[in-house]
């Protein structure tokens, strides 16, 4: 379906004779084991703990840990989130992380993040202005505040599908252009320290599928004329850690989302964002039909 970019930054900040000083920014990497996390996780939480490490080992996608720790914080003191309202389009999430005084004492070569259970999510190394390694200093008496920034890029452009079967029994193809919707919505960011899940659309309860009789609409709206709204729709099959791929199965009943008129789109809402999904010509389903859809979601960085 859609491929989701998974980025990061990182600002670590402490207080000097009265004034915040900005020590280091750098960008991160959300590792291969971080991608299998968000799609490992469903509605648990990835950003849980900020790691300080003295390591100075080379990071690489595969890089499975964060050795050398000189200090583990899991007090996130805030959190906000939003969504870049101009190109390129991406939703963020912001998570404060507290290390007191005489925590975090030493170099500091690296800095990271875990989940809960500690596994890791993703971890950068600290550079001076020309990309070589460097090290931060923090004194016994100071304390650090690192601003972690998770971002999720959405693929703008149209996935655009032919001959699609819909229906169990019948052999009608579909043309079907999938296509993020609401892209600026801040609201739809809230679910990003989370893992990849299905979410609820327009404030419905519970994951839901919505049927319209209009068609989709552009990036930064969804369609009209709702007809109808499957509750509680989706079902995940067991994730294949490392292949970066989540499905979301749903089925539809003799009388569900039944429509002479025709159905012209789909909304679905993720915790990485919302999409339309554009059916042509418009479905026509009757109680003497079942239908079924399954609906991939790539993560990469």
């Amino acid at each position: 379906m859609k491929t989701l970019l998974n980025k990061g930054v990182f600002k670590l900040y402490t207080e000097r004779e009265g004034k915040e000083v900005l020590l280091g920014q750098t960008d991160n990497m959300v590792v291969d084991k971080g991608l299998d996390l968000i799609c490992l996780k469903d509605n648990g939480l990835v950003i849980a703990k900020c790691v300080l490490s003295a390591d100075s080992s080379l990071i690489t996608a595969d890089t499975t840990q964060i050795p050398s720790a000189i200090a583990i914080s899991n007090n996130r003191i805030s959190t906000e989130y939003g969504a870049k309202e101009t190109a390129p389009y991406y939703y963020w999430y912001k998570t404060t992380f507290q290390f007191e005084a005489n925590q975090a004492v030493g170099n500091l070569n690296k800095i990271g993040i875990t989940d809960d259970n500690n596994n890791i999510f993703s971890v950068a190394a600290f550079r001076d202005p020309e990309g070589n390694p460097t090290t931060i200093q923090l004194m016994e008496s100071e304390r650090l505040r690192v601003i972690y920034e998770y971002r999720v890029y959405v693929e703008t452009t149209d996935v655009v599908l032919t001959n699609v079967k819909l229906f169990t029994n019948n052999d009608n193809g579909y043309k079907i252009t999938i296509r993020p919707a609401s892209i600026t919505d801040h609201s739809v960011a809230r679910w990003l320290c989370n893992g990849l899940h299905m979410t609820s659309a327009y404030d419905y309860n519970g994951n839901n599928m919505i049927g319209f009789r209009g068609t989709i609409a552009g990036i930064k709206s969804a369609p009209v004329d709702q007809l109808f709204v499957k509750r509680d729709a989706f079902s995940s099959p067991a994730y294949q850690p490392g292949s970066l791929v989540k499905y979301f199965n749903v089925n539809f009943g003799y009388e569900e989302f039944n429509s002479a008129n025709g159905i012209s789109s789909l909304l679905i809402a993720t915790s990485r964002g919302c999409f339309q999904i554009g059916i042509d010509p418009p479905l026509v389903k009757n109680s003497q039909q079942l239908m079924s859809i399954s609906i991939p979601i790539t993560v990469s960085r």
